[in-house]
């Protein structure tokens, strides 16, 4: 499984791709009221949240991709996408797991914020030390772990840029990308 974590100062762009997708699927909502309520309900919660600090990295985007034929039903790759998240230390922060099928690989996408709700900002390298943290005890459980990808060339296969322009230049520096096998 490869993670890809995508970090920005806005969260408009990203929902509404991430929930504007034909042929979507939301899996499941972590830490809010209920598990009923409505995308643009958590939209605002999202935004609103995010809003209590001006830091630059207030939203994550994460995207949870398997391999070419590998199939999770939803039920287990939620519950991946929650351990995930927990592990991550982003286990207290709202959050929305969505499904896509719009590539050949399974995938799903994570959108969070970064702030917490006193305002004070988890800090990046926390969330990359419980992402090893989880690739080290997830192999127990999911038959996953975790290392971190050297290689640009399958790097870029995960991002719409071309290799080496600027956009993509701009893209890799604010992600991180890691293969879960």
């Amino acid at each position: 499984m490869i993670a890809k974590i995508i970090y920005g100062q806005t969260c408009t762009g990203t929902l509404n791709y991430v929930l504007g997708k034909e042929g979507m699927q939301v899996l499941g909502y972590g830490n809010t009221f209920s598990q009923s309520i409505s995308p643009k309900f958590f939209r605002s919660v999202l935004y609103f949240q995010g809003q209590r600090n001006a830091t630059k990295n207030r939203y994550a985007h994460i995207s949870l991709n398997l391999p070419h034929g590998e199939h999770l039903d939803d039920r287990t790759f939620y519950k991946i996408s929650k351990e995930y998240m927990e592990n991550m230390g982003f286990g207290n922060q709202p959050y929305v797991v969505v499904r896509h099928h719009d590539t050949k690989h399974e995938h799903v996408h994570i959108v969070t914020t970064t702030v917490k709700e006193d305002g004070k900002v988890l800090e990046i390298s926390i969330a990359i030390k419980g992402v090893r943290r989880y690739g080290n005890t997830s192999k127990k459980s999911t038959d996953l772990h975790l290392r971190q990808l050297r290689n640009s060339k399958a790097s870029c296969q995960y991002t719409d840029c071309p290799k080496n322009s600027l956009g993509w230049k701009r893209k890799m520096e604010r992600s991180t990308i890691y293969r879960m096998s």
